[in-house]
Parts: structure tokens; sequence; C-alpha cells
């Protein structure tokens, strides 16, 4: 079920209060705060983020989350990503992609190189590892982000960080380029999973090609391309594109509750066992994450302070939830 949505009118680009997730496919060559200032200048949101930054050489899935709805971002489930890629053999730079400065060149030797050699090393890398962020990211380092720093010949020490690969498989080898598909949590850098790849072969690596297909709910089979984005635009029907944050938050468990018990919820008054008397409330555990319903619109995003026992034990007087988020 959609969120009621006013319908947007060619003339002004945009109606300013419609609010939701509009997943691009973003080309290469171009950033994602590119993507950004391109939807800016077409719908001039009130408020715009996007979740999980692509490089310029990277395409592929790219959420852009507008107004009200970015009170979402941090509650999106994006723990899995998963990645088409390509990496050299032999060639490593300072960026660790195809973008930066050629460091070292080295020969591969087919007869070590072997495919099965190739195999066997991607596949040490499935499950958590550790990696360094690499200098050209934009991670920060007291306040100033790393590619800054990079750009100006400045290197600084950077802590190690656990990620997870939960699958590496390589699709095509024809050295010295490997092809591979990755599936790994957020917060993997891709190209240094690459440098780690050709380090461990021995000759080095980088990446030179990365497409995201999937990020987290959001896949390429429901996104759109720029041109499709400034046609909708044009025809006043960029609506029809819009992932609510219902939609969104797909995976999470909902209560639809009814129009008094919304006003209270809107208006920041706490909601105890005695109000959801009546609704159907699906299976909880304490602590939970929680979406609140009013005729399929999400009031609020909340945490729940009582259990399935809490419940059969008909306590009227239990909090229910601590509200997180609240939603005009």
């Amino acid at each position: 079920m959609r969120e009621s949505v006013k319908r947007i009118r060619p003339s002004s680009g945009f109606t300013r209060s419609v609010g939701g997730v509009l997943v691009f496919d973003k080309p290469t060559g171009i950033s994602s705060y590119d993507v950004i200032r391109i939807v800016k200048r077409r719908l001039a949101p009130r408020k715009i983020g996007h979740t999980g930054t692509l490089d310029p050489l990277a395409s592929g899935v790219l959420p852009i989350v507008i107004n009200g709805a970015t009170k979402a971002i941090p509650f999106l489930d994006e723990r899995v990503k998963r990645y088409e890629g390509t990496l050299r053999l032999g060639v490593v730079t300072d960026t660790d992609d195809s973008t930066g400065r050629v460091l070292k060149e080295t020969p591969l030797s087919e007869s070590v190189l072997t495919d099965d050699r190739i195999e066997r090393v991607f596949g040490r890398f499935v499950g958590r590892i550790k990696q360094v962020p690499p200098m050209f990211s934009a991670v920060k380092h007291q306040g100033t982000p790393l590619y800054e720093l990079a750009r100006r010949g400045i290197q600084v020490d950077r802590q190690p960080k656990e990620v997870e690969v939960f699958s590496l498989e390589i699709s095509q080898i024809d050295s010295p380029m490997v092809d591979f598909i990755v599936s790994c949590s957020r917060g993997t850098y891709v190209r240094t999973l690459c440098k780690q790849v050709g380090d461990a072969l021995g000759p080095g690596a980088h990446l030179c090609r990365l497409r995201r297909t999937k990020s987290g709910p959001f896949s390429l089979e429901h996104s759109l391309n720029l041109e499709e984005f400034e046609r909708l635009v044009d025809r006043g029907e960029i609506d029809k594109r819009i992932v609510t944050v219902r939609e969104a938050l797909g995976s999470m468990p909902e209560i639809e509750i009814g129009a008094d018990l919304s006003g209270r919820i809107r208006n920041g008054r706490q909601v105890f066992l005695r109000d959801l008397k009546g609704l159907t409330v699906p299976q909880l555990d304490r602590n939970q994450s929680v979406k609140i319903l009013y005729e399929g619109e999400i009031v609020a995003i909340a945490k729940t302070r009582m259990s399935d026992n809490d419940l059969s034990a008909q306590i009227p007087d239990v909090p229910a939830f601590s509200l997180l988020r609240v939603f005009a």
C-alpha cells in the first residue's frame, strides 16, 4: 500500500511535501552528489540525502531520500550490499582503482597465477575480515575527509575495521582481468578487497569496474536512470516511482492504529498497552523496532518496551513504545 502523495505538476516540477525514496541507477563518471544536485534542481525538496556513496567509477543502485523520509535513513536495513566488478591483476594504483596513478606493474606468470589458485585466494576473503579504509575515501581524520589529505600528498594512520563478506564468486577469469560478484556488509570497500586479493596473490591488483546491483531492500530492478527521471518529472509522473517509507522499511513489523491514537502519537504522547486493545499486534520482542501506521501511512517508528508476555498479561499501564521518529 502506498502513502498518499499530491500530484506533481510539471509547471512547478514537484510538490515539496512528498517524501520517500527515489532509487537511481547511477551512471559512471559522476559522483553520488551530482545525482543529488540534479534531484535538487528539478524537485527542490525541503530535505535530501542518500544512503551509501558510490564513487564516480562505480554505477548502479543509489537510493536518494527526500523530505520527511530522511528521518527513516538510520532505520533502513542496508546491512547487505551486492556488487559486480572486475579487478586487474599486476597493476597497483594509489587509489586502488583505475582512476589512480600507477605505482607498480608486475608481469604475470600463468604457471603461478592459475585459475585454481586465484579461486582459492578469493575464497580466503569470505567471512569476517579486517580492512584499512583507503586514503581516497570519505572517512574523516580530525574533521577532514581522507581524500582531501590524499590529494595534498598527506598520509595518516587509519585504524582497521571489521567487515563481512557473505559471498565472493568469480564469474570469469581472462587474465589479467577477473570478473567477480560480491555480497558484503555495509561499509565494505570493494576496491580495498581487490587490493587485498592482489596482495595475497603476489602481483597486486586494482578495481577497474564496479556496479552495485543491490543495496538492502533496493535493487536495479526498481531503479530509474537519469533520463527516465527527467522525463517523468516533465510529465508530472515522478510520484509513481517514489518508494514510500513504509515500503522502504518493508522488513520491519507494523501496527495499524486509529485516528485518535495517531493524533496522540504525533503530539508526542505516551502509548500504553491499554491503547493497543483491539488492534492486531504482531509477535514482538522487547526493544524491537516497529512501524506505526494510520490508514496505511507511516505515523512513527518506535522501539517496543513490552513483550508478548506483557501483552498476554494485559497490564494496562505498561508503556508500549519509545517513539524514535514521528512523521508529519
